[in-house]
């Protein structure tokens, strides 16, 4: 682990090793957590989509509006009995016992409660140090997930278990339904965004640019909009999805970018090549076919590729000289 370098004024940097160790800390702590089916999926592919800060940010926002939705209209007890009901459906995945996975989540609460507790230092040391936005947002997210999730399960399991009105169970089955639809759409843009970033990763960190952060939000900008552009449209009807991946795939060869150099760099056509074939994915008809004939081969890469792009955030774009901490920040250890 890389020293920690003490400055002025009682002020420290944060070391990339102690930083990563503390973000994977907190991701694998909601990751980890059994709480059910999320929008719609089966349980056993939970694990695999809470890697998405993506889907945790939806799934989240997806339980409160939910929650405050049914809660005016019905109250906030059947709100409660139906998010239990979203994320513990009987027979989701085999037999018909809608309660033995939420009884699983309960009596596994103190648990939890530990690994949080122990996680939890990383947390306070990760938002006392300054210089490293990225994380605050990455940090924010998978704790805010875990917390929400908790505490709105946690008072599930306390309000007296009643069947669901008619209309509102009818809703709830129907929201559980609209939900799964759009898992496809978040895995593409997670794939999407996680090849862009590590073809970036790739070129631009080899000119030693100030603010990386900037011209990477500046770079996915044009390479999510220009593919909607009138330039790259039909005047009277969009792209399709093919015609839009083969675009993606056009501009992702870097034509426009690598024009007058020397040395054209492979980046952009190989991040443009994947990204075609996970376009085509969703051409089929039953756009989740991957993930109930290859789950694991799926889950692998879905994971690697999240994993990939911390591991080349710490080697590329983290920068240790500029982050500054406390020195009581010693004491979390």
């Amino acid at each position: 682990m890389a020293p920690i370098t003490e400055n002025p004024g009682s002020e420290a940097t944060l070391s990339s090793p102690s930083a990563a160790w503390a973000i994977i800390g907190i991701a694998l702590n909601t990751v980890v957590q059994p709480s059910g089916s999320i929008l719609g999926a089966p349980k056993h592919s939970r694990m695999l989509m809470r890697v998405s800060p993506l889907i945790c940010v939806v799934n989240t926002l997806f339980t409160i509006f939910f929650l405050i939705w049914a809660s005016w209209t019905k109250s906030f007890a059947s709100a409660l009995r139906a998010i239990k009901r979203l994320r513990f459906p009987p027979g989701l995945d085999s037999g018909n016992v809608p309660d033995s996975s939420f009884d699983g989540f309960r009596n596994s609460i103190w648990a939890r409660l530990v690994s949080f507790g122990i996680g939890l230092p990383s947390l306070i040391k990760l938002y006392a140090t300054t210089g490293i936005p990225w994380l605050y947002v990455l940090s924010s997210v998978y704790t805010a997930s875990f917390v929400i999730d908790e505490l709105v399960l946690f008072a599930a399991s306390r309000v007296k278990q009643e069947p669901l009105e008619a209309d509102l169970l009818k809703t709830t089955v129907n929201i559980t339904h609209d939900a799964f639809r759009l898992i496809p759409t978040m895995v593409f843009w997670s794939f999407l965004v996680a090849w862009y970033f590590l073809t970036f990763v790739i070129i631009f960190s080899l000119f030693n640019i100030e603010n990386p952060s900037i011209f990477f939000v500046a770079f996915l900008s044009v390479m999510s909009i220009l593919p909607a552009s009138p330039v790259f449209t039909n005047i009277r009807t969009p792209l399709s999805l093919s015609e839009f991946s083969q675009v993606l795939m056009i501009m992702s060869g870097g034509l426009f970018m690598q024009v007058g150099r020397e040395e054209k760099s492979p980046g952009f056509i190989v991040t443009g090549v994947v990204s075609l074939g996970i376009v085509s994915l969703w051409l089929r008809p039953n756009s989740l076919w991957f993930m109930k004939l290859h789950g694991f081969v799926f889950g692998l890469v879905f994971l690697l590729l999240h994993v990939s792009i911390i591991v080349l955030y710490f080697l590329f774009l983290y920068d240790e000289s500029a982050t500054r901490k406390d020195s009581w920040t010693e004491k979390l250890g």
